[in-house]
């Protein structure tokens, strides 16, 4: 019996009596749907900041300090003093360009002059080479130029939108700072959800921070609240890079350091794999998506195992048994995976979206994730059938 007629065979059988195959259908449908969301979110986190131009030349500058546990492994933080990024800049001939921005308020609120509106924003202090290293759309405005000029902003589109028409030239006080008067001068699409950066509605010039707080923008000791990055020249090697910050340590602060007797040192990563190196994102699992159907043919192997032994004592071959059985993988899987598309894509825009940290539910994640799921069940029945092949069907019928 080739693969069509067990196919068709099997969907014929769907509302046999005793199989209960709607209930299996819809509970794997449910399942199928609950994983895209997993499949999604899985992707969604291994593909952080990747989307910039040159992305793999983008660095996250890191302080290092010895473990204070047993571990062998240094303690390394994501943020550095303010002067970090730029003498870095000089010192190293493999790096193109460098930033650095320092937070001034999350979820803080501003006010407009003119109307007087309150509106929400998460603000930083960036300097002119922001838009050099990360290169998000900038809408309106020379950023070079805004980011120069004391007590002047740029906006991301979403703030813009929420200002109204014409938020260029605009002027605002952010709260708790009513003296600094701040001029918009440019706007900046929207980070990418799927961006560490992506908090960002708000860059204030950098030499506005004094307006806000301590200037450490220039520092190499203390103060180490800023997040610097770099980007090196094309066909450079971050581990130069590293050399030659070990070196200017070394000669710089080795005195300093065994003075106070406290190490220290600059260590990158490249800022698109920073995210999916965590912890958390790395022990991200999908195999919930899967349990719905290796569990379905474990057992549909195990109920049936007296039919498949009848069959092989008639003379069927185990290529024969491995059509019928894929063939109800088929059955079940096939409806599932409409029905599951089904519900994710009427539920995607809802609650499922929010649990799932507005990961994107795109149809080429769907059907990535339902062509794996399938791959897998096929496998794990052809593996049932190859043991069930090799068992003696006298004893099989006994044991039943």
């Amino acid at each position: 019996m080739n693969l069509q007629k067990n196919i068709a065979e099997s969907f014929r059988s769907i509302f046999r009596k005793g199989r209960h195959n709607v209930m299996k259908i819809l509970s794997l449908a449910i399942g199928l749907a609950l994983g895209v969301v997993l499949i999604a979110k899985a992707a969604f986190e291994q593909n952080y900041d990747g989307f910039y131009e040159d992305s793999g030349r983008i660095h996250l500058i890191l302080e290092a300090f010895p473990s204070r546990t047993e571990s062998s492994l240094p303690e390394i933080y994501p943020t550095t003093p303010g002067g970090v990024a730029v003498y870095l800049r000089m010192l190293s001939p493999e790096i193109e360009t460098s930033t650095r921005f320092t937070s001034l308020g999350e979820g803080s609120t501003f006010t407009l002059t003119e109307s007087k509106d309150k509106l929400k924003a998460t603000y930083a202090a960036a300097d002119s080479c922001f838009f050099d290293v990360l290169s998000v759309d900038v809408l309106q405005g020379d950023p070079k130029e805004i980011l120069s000029r004391p007590l002047y902003a740029m906006v991301s589109e979403s703030i813009a939108g929420n200002i109204g028409e014409d938020a260029v030239g605009k002027t605002i006080v952010l709260d708790g700072k009513e003296d600094a008067v701040l001029t918009i001068g440019g706007i900046f699409r929207d980070f990418p959800e799927n961006s560490v950066f992506s908090h960002l509605d708000m860059l204030v010039s950098m030499p506005s921070i004094s307006c806000y707080t301590w200037d450490g923008s220039m520092n190499l000791i203390g103060n180490d609240r800023y997040t610097s990055l770099i980007k090196l020249k094309e066909g450079a090697d971050i581990a130069d890079v590293q050399a030659q910050t070990d070196r200017f340590i070394q000669d710089n602060f080795s005195q300093m350091m065994e003075e106070s007797g406290i190490e220290f040192g600059l260590t990158f990563r490249r800022l698109d794999s920073w995210h999916a190196s965590a912890p958390q994102t790395r022990n991200m699992t999908l195999l919930i998506v899967f349990i719905g159907l290796v569990g379905y043919t474990s057992d549909e192997v195990s109920r049936r195992r007296k039919e498949l032994a009848i069959r092989k004592i008639n003379g069927a071959m185990m290529r024969d048994i491995a059509g019928l059985m894929n063939a109800d993988v088929i059955r079940i899987a096939l409806p599932s995976v409409i029905i599951g598309a089904v519900a994710a894509f009427f539920v995607s825009e809802g609650w499922l979206e929010q649990f799932a940290a507005k990961a994107p539910l795109g149809w080429y994640l769907f059907a990535g994730g339902a062509l794996v799921v399938l791959a897998l069940s096929l496998a794990v029945a052809t593996y049932n059938v190859i043991r069930i092949a090799g068992e003696d069907p006298v004893k099989s019928l006994k044991t039943e």
